[in-house]
Parts: C-alpha cells; structure tokens; sequence
C-alpha cells in the first residue's frame, strides 16, 4: 500500500492510543492526509480499516450514523471546517465539543449502556458536522450566512445546537445568542440546558448532572442567567476585551431584543467587527416571520426587524433557524432587503434536514400507523360545551381517567420520581383556560372525594374499571405490534394505587397572566394536568417524561412509553 495510507495508518494509531475509548474510526478514516491535503481513496480506506482492526481487538467498529441531507449554495466553501478539524481535532483546540461530547457519554452511559451511548453521541456529531460545513468560517474578515435546520418535532433540535454552539465556540465564533421561542418557561429551560451542558452553571436545585466548570481561558461570559433574561452591568466593549466567548438566551421580544441591540450597539464598530456572530434562532417559523412582507409600504414586523437589525451590527455573523415545520421560512422573499434593517432571513446558504431518529416516536407513528386508532381518538368538537356552557364532558373525563390510570400504571412500573405530563388546550383565550381550569379543578376534587368516602368508593373503582378495560386492551395491542415487555398491574393494584396519584396531581394554567409554571427541575414527585394554548404548541418541554414524542437523547434505546390513546381531538384537526 502507498505511503498516504501508511502515514494515515501510523497516524491513527497514535490518535486511538491517546483517545481509547472516543476513538471513531469511521470518522477519523474520513479525515484529510495532513501532507498532501487529500482523503483516501475507498481502497485506502478498506486497508487501513482492516490492519487497525487487525492491531487492535477492542476496537469497536460502529455503524455511520444516518446522514443529514443537505441543500447548500454552491460558492460555499465547504471544506473549510474540515482544513480546520484536521488541524484542531485535539481536546486542547476542539475544547468545547470535546468536553460536551465526554460528557454525555459518560451521563448517558450510566443512564443506558455504552454501546447506547456512542450511538446517540455519533448521531449528534455528525449532524452537527455536516451544520458546521455549511456555516461560515469565522476567520474569515466579512460574512452575512443565512441557514435553516429542519427537525422532526421533539427529536432532539436542542441537543443538536447544544452541540453546535460548542463547536463553533471552539472555531472561532465569540459571541452566541439563543433565540429561545416568546415565553419565559422555554427561555429559562433552554439557559438551564446550556448550562448543564456548556458553561457548568449551575443555579436550580437538581439531581442532574452537569458538565464541569471550564477552565478559566476557556470560560464562558452569559449575558443572561437562568431567572434572568438579559440584564448585565458591565459594558460590551469590556466583556469583549476580556477574549472569551459570550453567551446570551433571550426571549423573542421586542423589548428584550431592543435592549440586546442597545447593550451591543455600546461598543466601538471596530470592536463589533473583531467579533464572529452565532444566532440560534429556536422555533424559527415563530414571531421571526415578517408577516408584512408583501406589503411594500409597510415595515417589517417588530420581531423580525429586531432580529435584522441584530445582525447588522456585526459584518461578520451567521444565522440559523431551527424548526420542525418550515414552511413560512422557506416562502420568505429571497430579494427582500432594506437599508435599515438589512436583508430578510431567507436560508439562502443552506437547509440542513435532519435524519430521523432512530426509533423515533412522533407524529406519523401516532397519526399515520397501524397503532393510530389505538393511540388517536377522535371525539366531537366540544368547545361549546365546555368554554361556551361551561359544562364538563364526557371526553375530557374519559381524558383525564386515562391519564390518572397511565400515571398509577407507571407507579407501579418503577417509573413514579419521573415526571408525568396531560396538555390540555380547548381555545386559546384567556378566559377560555379560567373556565377549563374550574371545570377539571372540579373535577378532579370531586374523583378525590368520592375515592376518600368508603360509602362511594365502589361505585367509583366500577367506573374507573370501564375505562380501565379500554385502556388495556388498548395497550395489549400497542403491546403486540411494538414487540414490548411491559408490565400490565391487575385492575385492584392499579386502583389502590390511583389514591397515590390523586394526592398528587396538581393543575397548572399556562398564560401570561399565569404564575404556573411547568418546572421539572425541582425534586418532588410532578404528575400535572397543563391548560394553555400558545406555550404548549411549541418548544416548551413538557419533562420528556410522558415520553410519547421524546427526544433524540433517548432516541435509540427504547419505545415511548405508551399503553393507551395519547391524543383526543376533533375531527377536523
């Protein structure tokens, strides 16, 4: 064999000796001869595959991880990230990812098993990989990149620009801003994540672990703080002079926006000129759409122009909208531009649609599948009855029943410190939740009175049985097709232990006017019924505990779990 795939071989091998277990053979046959520049052909490939193989018997060989389909603008220079990766794949250089990426092995092999582990990690670096191919280069003196990530709807979007951040962090982009949806609860659950997986900030109670502090050349800056969405004291131009990388998570507001662009706007232009920018746009189709784009005599919407006129600031920045339905992004007028407040955020370098998860549970598996009269029911519209009449039905009591019987099930499975989750949204007015909140606030006191009078708890255990009976024989064919072991409890434990579950579960209203707050980050037994209407539509997570659309973290290791309907809705959603 020639002395390319001898160099690389002698290289690898001191790559594996150093990396041991991290060590990716796959990814590293990919890389680039550091002499001549070039990738090894596939029978270069093949050889020096076999003698590492050969040399090294633990070495595990794992499978390429799907990749993510790409539509990039053809002067994009691609290879870039790779010239840089070839040059800075070490844990001194690549200090950010590699950090994320022992991390969530380490955590995730604890939680599931190494093998598990490694799939996930894969899976998220090379996502990530082909995102940062497609981006700017940082180093370079002028920039205006424009990309959309499409992803399936909780599949993982936050674990993948976690990832992102982290790379970029580590090539050169110095300032990153977090778009994180229009409400608090998603802001503050995003600055939570990147804590726990970037800056090591820790500022909520938690069993969870979180990564280490970095080192103090490699800290991070947070503009913003778990409760606190931006607000800082000391001047731009001084945290720019300090060299390290800079973190903000705001909310998708005006005002908070405006408040960004003054607090930036602070340092000199030459400053800002110095400074790569990174925008995270999360639930990119929300508030960031200029609805009034064909209208040329109008403004652009406020959230929209704030955003732009973020991005003038600096000629040096990328911007990337993540979302799982893109529709309005990509219909965005492509020539729009005004001097004021700069070009509209057409992805115009890039769409990058993410592979679906291995063994992802989502829409098409409760909608469009074989399962789907088990997991969908449908019931007629009762908006009038309910909001209208404010009078409880028969459906959201059946709704309900099931959730209070699929909570005792997973008591009884072992599951009961996981948090369990019902979304409730009939209309989205104000008004509309006041009056759902009193009905199953009603409701629920009613069920745990009766079940507390020996003198009614009979008739009460016959009522529940009927919608047990349902239930499981929902969840004996859910069972069948989807190949599952779980335990099914006869109907007594199940009863006996729904007295648990009523002494626990608690209603919360989600609005604006609200102080509810779903918050899975305190240590206590949570099982909530959640009334809302926009906060529960996107973004907001709702514990990943109901499991039933969960995320990439827990893609490959096991089905969602599921037992009986998941969705009750009228016909003409």
């Amino acid at each position: 064999m020639n002395g390319v795939a001898e160099r690389m071989l002698l290289l690898l091998e001191q790559k594996y000796e150093f990396k041991g277990e991290s060590f990716d053979l796959i990814r590293e046959l990919d890389m680039p001869d550091p002499v001549t520049d070039k990738r090894m052909t596939a029978d270069e490939k093949e050889y020096v595959k076999s003698q590492m193989l050969a040399r090294y018997n633990n070495l595990v060989l794992r499978e390429e991880p799907p990749p993510a389909a790409v539509v990039v603008d053809p002067g994009t220079d691609r290879e870039w990230y790779d010239r840089w990766l070839a040059q800075n794949a070490d844990p001194a250089n690549s200090y950010h990812w590699r950090r994320l990426e022992d991390f969530l092995l380490r955590t995730l092999s604890e939680k599931y098993s190494e093998e598990n582990a490694h799939r996930i990690v894969r899976s998220i670096d090379s996502a990530t990989h082909a995102i940062m191919r497609s981006i700017a280069n940082p180093q370079r003196n002028e920039f205006n990149c424009k990309g959309l990530v499409v992803g399936y709807v909780q599949s993982g979007k936050t674990a993948n620009f976690t990832a992102l951040i982290a790379k970029a962090a580590d090539a050169g982009y110095r300032l990153i801003v977090v778009l994180a949806g229009i409400h608090n609860a998603l802001r503050r659950q995003t600055q939570i994540r990147l804590d726990k997986e970037l800056t090591g900030i820790k500022e909520v109670e938690s069993d969870e672990p979180y990564i280490d502090m970095p080192g103090q050349l490699h800290d991070w800056w947070r503009l913003t703080s778990c409760d606190q969405d931006f607000k800082t004291n000391t001047p731009f131009r001084h945290v720019a002079e300090k060299g390290l990388t800079i973190l903000a998570v705001v909310k998708k507001r005006v005002s908070v926006l405006n408040n960004l662009i003054d607090y930036l706007a602070q340092a000199p232009a030459e400053q800002r000129a110095s400074i790569p920018l990174l925008v995270i746009d999360d639930e990119a189709d929300q508030a960031s759409i200029d609805t009034n784009a064909n209208d040329p005599d109008a403004d652009p919407q406020k959230t929209n122009a704030a955003i732009r006129r973020l991005l003038m600031l600096f000629p040096r920045k990328t911007y990337i909208g993540y979302t799982a339905t893109p529709f309005a992004n990509v219909l965005i007028d492509m020539n729009s531009s005004l001097d004021t407040h700069g070009d509209d955020l057409y992805p115009r370098d890039f769409i990058v649609s993410l592979p679906e998860p291995e063994g992802y549970f989502g829409t098409s598996q409760i909608f469009d599948s074989a399962l789907s009269d088990q997991f969908a029911c449908i019931i007629p519209d009762e908006t009038t009855d309910l909001v209208d009449n404010g009078e409880m039905t028969d459906k959201l009591t059946e709704a309900i029943d099931t959730f209070l019987l699929a909570c005792a099930v997973r008591n009884l499975r072992g599951d009961r410190e996981k948090p369990m989750s019902m979304l409730v949204h009939v209309k989205h007015t104000k008004t509309s939740m006041t009056t759902i909140e009193g009905l199953i606030d009603d409701y629920l006191n009613a069920i745990a009175g009766r079940y507390g009078k020996k003198a009614h708890r009979s008739l009460l255990k016959d009522e529940f049985k009927k919608v047990w009976n349902d239930f499981r024989r929902n969840a004996e064919a859910i069972r069948r097709e989807l190949v599952l072991d779980y335990l099914f409890p006869d109907y007594d434990s199940v009863w006996e232990e729904l007295g648990e579950v009523l002494k626990v579960v608690r209603l919360v209203k989600l609005n604006s006017e609200s102080e509810d707050r779903l918050d899975y980050t305190v240590r206590e037994e949570i099982k909530v019924i959640a009334i809302g209407g926009n906060q529960l539509s996107r973004g907001s997570d709702t514990g990943r505990a109901d499991d039933q659309l969960f995320s990439a973290e827990e893609q490959a290791i096991r089905h969602p779990v599921t037992d009986g309907p998941l969705v009750w809705l009228s016909s003409w959603i």
